[in-house]
């Protein structure tokens, strides 16, 4: 999760928290963990999920498939 938000970041796009669990279904069992990573490295980092380019939901946001 981390080093999608750096990506994120690097590439100054956004992505909802749903959609990083779909990137990766085999490795997380429920969203509920992408929840809480994203939630745990807001902490780490002392910054909102909005610092990190993760939004809740991606009705107005384009297409994701290149990240």
């Amino acid at each position: 999760v981390l080093l999608v938000v750096q990506q994120l970041l690097q590439e100054n796009k956004h992505c909802s928290k749903r959609d990083i669990y779909y990137m990766y279904p085999s490795m997380f069992v429920e969203q509920a963990i992408v929840d809480r990573a994203i939630n745990d490295i807001c902490i780490l980092f002392k910054c909102s999920r909005h610092n990190l380019n993760v939004v809740c939901a991606t009705a107005c946001l384009p297409s994701l498939q290149k990240l």
